[in-house]
């Protein structure tokens, strides 16, 4: 799905007529009604009625171009606002905490944003285990921490938080089992945690203190068919070469998914389980400038 879909269906609905809107956008209507379409099949609804008169919305089209258009209103303001946030708000130097594997999936970009909005400003990423890191939060080493937490069916599966920390949530990700075309499973639309443990799967072992809670409510024999691995590059190859299963990552914002593979197959699992990416800071303790303003910079980051 592009913004730009999203500004075609504001325009429809702003003129009440396919061939307005096309007026208005410098596009023809044939051309307008053909992304249009593109938009109804990845939402998967009908956000147009069409007729020889002409065109109006759905009440669900409706409903989409309304938040469509909240949606761009709230990213101007965002633009807007980063726009002007000087760079002394941030220090020259600053050091960041996150498990294993992470500063290779997103810091790289997140840094990129960053050096945009503050050129002087440089990060630290500093890997540390999910136990060094809250207690580095607890001894105040940092101020916040990158981490993940995990849902199982609504209920928290991680409990080993201590009180005086406070885990804020900034992006969440569902879990559902992916594979190659070749594995069996992947003719099903759904399967229990227990099926998909039933065949080899490969984890990533830096983020094992997430995964020993999935792989207990799986099933007490699931261990025997997991296949750890270090890096995440490692995880990829595993799947595209069919040797296993594994778990792929959907934005629960825009319903994307984040694996690219040729032949993979997503298979939804019965149990709803849920990634919640954020960071731990020190409950009741107000954040220096220039960490809340580092912490924002990643929620930016995180929801564009």
């Amino acid at each position: 799905m592009r913004l730009e879909q999203l500004g075609y269906l504001i325009e429809v609905s702003k003129h009440k007529s396919l061939n307005s809107a096309s007026k208005a956008l410098h596009m023809t209507p044939q051309a307008l009604s053909m992304s249009i379409k593109q938009l109804e099949s990845e939402l998967g609804f009908q956000v147009l009625y069409r007729s020889a008169v002409g065109a109006t919305l759905t009440p669900e089209g409706k409903a989409t171009a309304v938040s469509a258009l909240n949606f761009i209103e709230h990213l101007k303001a965002i633009k807007s606002s980063t726009e002007k946030l000087p760079e002394q708000l941030l220090p020259e130097e600053m050091t960041l905490m996150m498990p294993p594997g992470s500063a290779d999936s997103y810091m790289p970009s997140f840094q990129v944003l960053l050096y945009k909005m503050c050129p002087k400003c440089r990060i630290t990423i500093q890997e540390a285990s999910y136990q060094e890191i809250i207690q580095s939060v607890l001894t105040e080493k940092v101020e916040i921490a990158l981490t993940a937490q995990l849902t199982i069916d609504g209920q928290d599966a991680l409990h080993d938080i201590p009180e005086e920390l406070e885990f804020v949530p900034f992006l969440n990700y569902r879990l559902c089992c992916y594979g190659h075309a070749h594995f069996p499973v992947t003719r099903y639309k759904m399967i229990t945690l227990k099926t998909m443990f039933e065949y080899p799967v490969i984890l990533f072992e830096p983020a094992r203190y997430i995964f020993q809670h999935v792989i207990k409510a799986a099933c007490p024999q699931a261990n025997a068919n997991i296949i750890w691995v270090s890096k995440t590059t490692m995880v990829n190859e595993f799947l595209k070469n069919g040797l296993g299963l594994g778990f792929g990552f959907v934005n629960e914002k825009d319903r994307s998914f984040l694996i690219d593979m040729p032949q993979g197959v997503a298979i939804s699992l019965k149990e709803t389980l849920l990634i919640h990416y954020g960071y731990l800071t020190k409950r009741q303790k107000p954040l220096t400038e220039a960490t809340r303003h580092l912490a924002e910079y990643l929620k930016i980051f995180f929801n564009p």
